[in-house]
């Protein structure tokens, strides 16, 4: 099932409104050992994910379509001290790093991708380039020498692919989504698998 956007969140970063983005996690406590199998889709569920940059400390609000008596984020030795005022959680990150906000247990939460601003002046010279939008490649493969470029808006459904290759760069703020693809045996880095 394909779905871009995430609308079970409302989010606002220092007032702008965030786009929440949609990705599928485990739905029960316990992962098997690898080599595993991809997870059956009814034991998987929602959540939401935003990634976005700044140089400085920001204000998160965010407004849940389920209702919520408390709300605490993760990593708890970060010491985010969550508000709930008005139905939002309302907290400030000051630190750069990746965060998850959950609502009293694991389920349906939002992870958050707090990045630096990064330039990237090679952009234009990769060897295969995905601007912003969403693009559907499929299999990337991948030669010696080889970069790719994911701007900070892409989504790109796809894996990539580069037997014995060297020296191969992947860079860029995007999003590389390979859940379109349908896991058949464990063994993922075989030449039929494009894992």
């Amino acid at each position: 099932v394909f779905k871009l956007l995430n609308t079970d969140f409302e989010v606002k970063i220092n007032e702008i409104p965030c786009e929440v983005r949609e990705c599928r996690v485990s739905a029960i406590p316990f992962n098997r050992p690898w080599p595993g199998k991809q997870r059956p889709y009814n034991q998987s569920e929602s959540a939401g994910f935003i990634s976005f940059s700044a140089d400085e400390k920001v204000e998160i609000r965010v407004k849940r379509k389920q209702p919520f008596e408390k709300a605490f984020v993760r990593p708890l030795s970060k010491n985010v001290d969550v508000n709930i005022v008005n139905d939002e959680a309302v907290f400030i990150l000051s630190e750069h790093g990746q965060y998850v906000l959950e609502f009293g247990n694991t389920h349906n939460a939002l992870h958050i991708f707090f990045n630096k601003v990064k330039e990237y002046p090679k952009a234009k010279d990769a060897t295969v380039y995905f601007g912003s939008g969403i693009h559907f490649p499929g299999v990337i493969t991948l030669r010696d020498n080889d970069t790719v470029y994911i701007d900070e808006e892409a989504v790109v459904f796809g894996s990539i692919y580069s037997p014995g290759a060297k020296n191969v760069k992947i860079f860029g703020g995007g999003v590389l989504d390979n859940s379109t693809e349908e896991r058949i045996t464990e063994h993922c880095y075989e030449n039929h698998t494009k894992g």
